[in-house]
């Protein structure tokens, strides 16, 4: 019996006529796995850092979206502070020019339209009253009576759901 080369089964394996036997498989030198090649092993580490670098980024932009959302909620909580001292400093004024001219219709609706503000429907319906005993026919306060009526009613339809 012949001993098998590598060749020789090569020969085997490659001739179209003859087939190899199970031994003579065993025999042949296994093929070798290619190394990874110098560019693909760079493409492999780039793309490594890519996946790092993309993570990086994402909490990053995570970060800044949380920071945006703050400062939007703090702008908003002082465009309201603002716009409640502003009703506060109204209504405050309003009724210093009540106390010294109980007769000054705007005075009064003024404070109305500060305590509506404020959501003092009660005290704003007041002062409104007070300015209509003075001057029954004033578009500004009958068309404020007529809204702070309605923000009672939908302060009662809410109340009761």
């Amino acid at each position: 019996m012949e001993v098998l080369t590598t060749e020789v089964a090569k020969k085997a394996v490659t001739s179209s006529s003859t087939t190899a036997s199970p031994l003579q498989v065993l025999q042949m030198d296994p093929p070798s796995p290619e190394a990874p090649s110098e560019s693909m092993t760079d493409r492999l580490n780039q793309l490594k850092s890519l996946d790092s670098e993309a993570i990086q980024a994402k909490i990053a932009a995570a970060k800044r979206d949380e920071a945006e959302k703050k400062v939007l909620e703090e702008a908003r909580m002082a465009a309201r502070d603002k716009a409640i001292a502003e009703y506060t400093a109204a209504v405050s004024d309003a009724a210093e020019a009540t106390y010294l001219d109980d007769t000054y219709v705007k005075a009064y609706y003024r404070l109305a339209l500060g305590h509506q503000g404020m959501g003092n429907i009660e005290k704003a319906f007041k002062a409104c009253r007070a300015g209509l005993k003075l001057e029954p026919d004033s578009m500004q306060l009958l068309k404020l009576q007529e809204e702070l009526q309605k923000a009672e009613t939908e302060q009662l339809g809410a109340v009761l759901v």
